[in-house]
């Protein structure tokens, strides 16, 4: 950084440390230093959203920033469907369900899955892009495709039982619940995600609502 001060790697690197050591302030200054020298620098630019985001709480000025890196992303990376993916991910999880946030979100989501169409967990994402924003039927139909991309594919399966959960399908649920734990281990943020449970206790909840829904019928 001495020799080739206007090197941006190694300031990305330096960021990314000072980010893990929860040292906001100087992480900040890094980030800046290298937006001075790359205008347009990708990790710099997520940096300064994730701040916005989690530091300072102006998560409407972080989801106007999320559209920008959005076309960032199509100049530099048009063909990184995870990238794409990625930072959908990343931001989707932090935005506190801000709608701005969530619809430039479900973009990146989107795009990941043009650019790759055969990918189950690009599609997943999106179904997963969907059921944050409340769009139960479409995350249900986004996650059948990911199913028929990947039929073993955990991350949809776990999509479907939450859309059964939110549709109230608790009997159903269970069922997939059961065929799941069977396979795998399952994508839990799913399903913590509006209700504030761990694993744990979403598997004695989900359990809770099928058997007093089965003796509401009897």
């Amino acid at each position: 950084m001495v020799v080739y001060q206007k090197f941006t790697p190694p300031l990305v690197e330096k960021m990314k440390v000072e980010l893990c050591l929860q040292d906001w302030e100087q992480a900040d200054d890094t980030a800046n230093r290298i937006l001075a020298i790359e205008q347009r620098n990708v990790e710099a630019m997520r940096f300064k959203i994730l701040q916005l985001m989690c530091r300072r709480g102006h998560v409407e000025e972080a989801a106007s920033q999320l559209r920008r890196l959005g076309a960032e992303l199509e100049r530099s990376e048009p063909k990184n469907a995870g990238l794409f993916r990625a930072n959908a991910q990343l931001f989707s999880r932090v935005s506190g369900g801000d709608v701005g946030a969530l619809e430039a979100t479900a973009a990146l989501a989107e795009r990941a899955a043009s650019v790759d169409p055969t990918s189950s967990a690009c599609m997943a994402e999106v179904g997963r892009q969907c059921l944050l924003r409340g769009k139960i039927k479409e995350a249900h139909r986004y996650y059948k495709q990911a199913t028929k991309l990947d039929e073993s594919s955990v991350l949809a399966l776990s999509g479907i039982i939450a859309c059964q959960l939110r549709e109230k399908q608790f009997e159903v649920a269970r069922e997939q619940l059961d065929f799941l734990k069977e396979i795998q281990v399952i994508d839990s943020s799913c399903f913590t995600w509006g209700y504030g449970f761990t694993h744990s206790q979403y598997s004695t909840y989900c359990n809770t609502l099928c058997h007093e829904s089965l003796r509401r019928r009897r």
